[in-house]
């Protein structure tokens, strides 16, 4: 029988940035009494092609595998460590392509009431190099998404420091 147990799933890279959104995902698991889920989402080990060979696979893929996983699950453990998590909490590590894709994927498997993200906030040419796995999630998630911005605006970044107006655009023949 499926644990009908709604989650809060909170994705990390094991970077500073990605536990900025770490509190908020703790705060609403407290407050809607739920488990935690703490995501991470890994490159797989890569294989080679050879003109020679065909496709090279080093005979330890999978021990490589592994000890990435043990490996992120032991920096998101030291990271947790001495934090007054008080719900139930698992972590799962994933070898993924795609992040993104990933996510999608747990957000079904897990039944995921919510989704709390840090985001990076690259913008320009660094968002159109990177992409934003953020973004994709927010547009295809069938559940809410919190996202939490990682990092202060940077002074002197005219895409962050314009003057947003909640009144709208201004149309012409308008005062003010």
């Amino acid at each position: 029988m499926k644990d009908t147990t709604k989650r809060i799933l909170f994705t990390t890279d094991g970077s500073d940035c990605s536990f900025a959104a770490f509190e908020q995902a703790i705060a609403m698991a407290k407050s809607q009494n739920t488990g935690l889920i703490f995501l991470s989402i890994i490159p797989p080990a890569i294989t080679t092609m050879s003109p020679y060979e065909g496709t090279v696979v080093p005979a330890n893929l999978a021990e490589i595998s592994k000890h990435k996983k043990i490996a992120m699950e032991k920096q998101i453990l030291a990271r947790i460590t001495g934090v007054k998590v008080d719900v139930p909490f698992g972590i799962e590590v994933v070898e993924e392509v795609s992040p993104a894709r990933a996510i999608l994927t747990r957000i079904e498997e897990d039944d995921v009431a919510l989704v709390v993200m840090a985001t990076h906030g690259h913008t320009g040419l660094k968002h159109i190099l990177f992409g934003s796995t953020v973004e994709k999630v927010v547009r295809r998630s069938p559940v809410p998404v919190l996202t939490v911005r990682s990092l202060p605006v940077p002074e002197g970044d005219p895409e962050w420091n314009e003057e947003v107006s909640t009144a709208g655009p201004a149309r012409k023949g308008q005062d003010g």
